[in-house]
């Protein structure tokens, strides 16, 4: 071996991390990471890759140190939320992954994640959607959903599958049906399995069903655009189908559903669906080459906005929509007026089914729901009526959805949509089946250094992902972070938190969050950053090891005067047995001067990590 080699190699690298190191420090992070990259320091070239705003090459160099979850959570940053999936499916996170796989309409791998959280109902209209009806129905069947899988089963032409699901379901006459169908075509001596989509195949009698499907719906959209208006029926029809991929084969029908879109004057929808078969034939030869080959009359994929038909020349008035209830002949079930209205077993906003309720505040309550539409547990946070919360709630509401939705971490509760039914708003949420830490606090009073570590360390690890992204919590606090049945911890509530670049230094009735656990500079009003939150965790931390807070009682005015000039007692004075390294990391945390605390919430789950060992 060539020892003097190798100790040259080792002088250069560790003279490159050195360079590196000084380069981080003075803020130049596009030539630290490229320094660190030479290194093969991939983690910490990542790192700074993030912090110049480069989260492409982020992405790219957590994947080269085999963390595959900061590279989805790169790559989500960096908008591409296909390759985010993948990432966050090679690191086993298949609840993240399956959700963006779903939103990116990759409903195939979509079905995939679902069926390994165990989710066969989900996988199954994933399946549907991705237009496989055999895939789906066999997650149907595992559901017990047995009409529906049935029904698949008979779409995919698998007779006897459909007559065993059918009988499940208890549908005598409808099992012998297809048991006939099997009958009808069972030859008298069995041959040999025909090759795969030839013609006496499963695969070729679907691919007959398919065209001979794709031609009806050609036809029937051919028929809107000259007719000129669509019913309620009609939209579902189109609803349906848009969900299917768009493939060369079936090209020539969504160019026609985009003149249906012209004819009846839905320029927004026409310009969206354009916008979405060009996404598709990207990098797709046999796409392109269909679109450029389309040849139905008046179909040609457009350039540019399609321009309004009236802005060329006099549309007679067209037919108003029927509303669906007009179609259905019914009216739709009435909305709550107030949250006390909503009743176990009612129908929420016409998709969650009301189970039963979870707690309730000063401006609403928590119900756990299931989704109909996906077959999913929810929680659902409903504010009072819009009126009486004032719209400076229901912008916390909105701000809630927007900043979870792009922290993308196993343990920061998901949330999912925000909508209104009637007056009320509303979040749907993930559902964690089990309880807050505050809970927890009143029934142990305090919790052993092991239990209380590994607590702590799983709230560091939520918040770095979130600090990753510049956000800020600033409302940290035993009633916003959850133990969950199996022990794990999620944190929720970013109703207050706000992007680094946007904190506001104004205290306000909305934006205060918690006394007991508010930093020393958010009740002065300064500007706040991550060290806001470590102070809270720093308070957290204390009560979670002491069984109490630094400072609790009096008045508002009289707790932040308390948490900007006072000290806090030592925690060995309150709890004799406790570590040194862990009272020095809790008040470390709790020091008055932000720069004077760790730097990061790794930096702190890193000092208590050494308790563990």
């Amino acid at each position: 071996m060539n020892h003097e080699g190798e100790a040259r190699r080792l002088g250069n690298q560790s003279d490159r991390l050195r360079t590196a190191l000084l380069l981080r420090g003075s803020g130049r992070y596009e030539l630290a990471a490229t320094e660190f990259q030479a290194a093969k320091d991939y983690a910490s070239a990542a790192s700074c890759f993030e912090q110049a705003g480069d989260y492409e090459q982020a992405a790219i160099n957590y994947l080269r140190a085999g963390d595959h979850a900061q590279a989805g959570n790169a790559y989500r940053v960096a908008g591409n939320p296909v390759r985010a999936a993948r990432m966050y499916e090679r690191a086993g996170n298949f609840a993240f992954a399956s959700q963006l796989f779903r939103e990116a309409g990759e409903y195939g791998n979509a079905a995939r994640c679902y069926q390994h959280l165990g989710q066969a109902s989900a996988a199954g209209e994933m399946y549907e959607r991705a237009g496989q009806p055999l895939a789906a129905a066999e997650c149907f069947f595992d559901a017990r959903l047995y009409s529906r899988a049935a029904r698949g089963f008979e779409e995919a032409a698998a007779w006897a599958r459909a007559a065993d699901a059918w009988t499940q379901a208890g549908d005598r006459p409808r099992a012998a049906a297809a048991s006939r169908r099997v009958t009808d075509r069972a030859p008298a001596v069995k041959p040999a399995p025909p090759a795969s989509g030839t013609p006496g195949s499963g695969l070729a009698l679907l691919r007959e069903a398919t065209s001979r499907d794709r031609d009806a719906t050609r036809a029937l959209f051919t028929q809107l655009a000259h007719r000129g208006y669509l019913t309620a029926a009609d939209e579902r029809t189109i609803e349906r189908f848009e969900r299917s991929p768009i493939t060369p084969e079936a090209l020539p029908v969504f160019l026609v559903l985009v003149s249906v879109y012209r004819s009846c004057g839905l320029d927004d929808r026409c310009r969206r669906l354009c916008d979405l078969i060009r996404e598709e034939a990207a990098g797709t030869p046999d796409l392109e080459r269909a679109i450029a080959e389309a040849s139905v009359p008046g179909t040609r994929l457009p350039t540019p906005p399609p321009v309004p038909r009236a802005a060329l020349r006099h549309e007679p008035a067209r037919r108003p929509t029927p509303s669906f209830a007009a179609v259905a002949g019914d009216a739709p079930p009435e909305a709550p007026l107030t949250v006390s209205e909503i009743r176990e077993g009612e129908l929420f906003d016409g998709r969650y089914r009301v189970l039963r309720k979870l707690g309730a505040g000063a401006i609403g309550a928590v119900f756990m729901a299931r989704d109909e539409r996906l077959d999913e547990t929810v929680a659902l946070k409903v504010l009072k009526p819009m009126k009486d919360v004032g719209d400076d709630v229901v912008g916390r509401f909105k701000q809630e959805i927007k900043i979870t939705r792009r922290i993308v971490h196993p343990g920061v509760v998901r949330t999912y949509d925000f909508g209104e039914c009637g007056s009320l708003p509303y979040l749907s949420m993930e559902y964690v089946d089990g309880s807050d830490l505050r809970s927890a606090l009143r029934e142990v009073g305090r919790f052993s250094v092991r239990d209380g570590v590994r607590i702590v360390r799983a709230v560091c690890a939520a918040l770095e992902a979130a600090h990753r992204l510049d956000v800020v919590h600033r409302d940290i606090k035993p009633e916003n972070i959850l133990l969950d049945s199996q022990g794990q911890v999620k944190l929720i509530d970013f109703g207050i938190a706000k992007f680094k670049d946007a904190v506001s230094a104004a205290l306000t009735e909305t934006s205060i969050g918690t006394p007991e656990y508010l930093s020393p500079e958010m009740a002065l009003g300064h500007p706040v950053d991550r060290h806001t939150d470590i102070y809270s965790v720093g308070v957290v931390m204390y009560e979670i090891f002491c069984g109490t807070t630094p400072f609790r009682g009096g008045s508002l005015v009289n707790l932040l005067t308390r948490q900007v000039i006072e000290t806090p007692r030592a925690p060995r004075e309150l709890v004799p047995e406790l570590p040194l390294e862990l009272e020095a990391t809790i008040l470390r945390a709790l020091e008055k001067e932000p720069e004077h605390r760790q730097d990061t919430t790794a930096e702190v789950a890193a000092e208590l990590a050494l308790l563990e060992g």
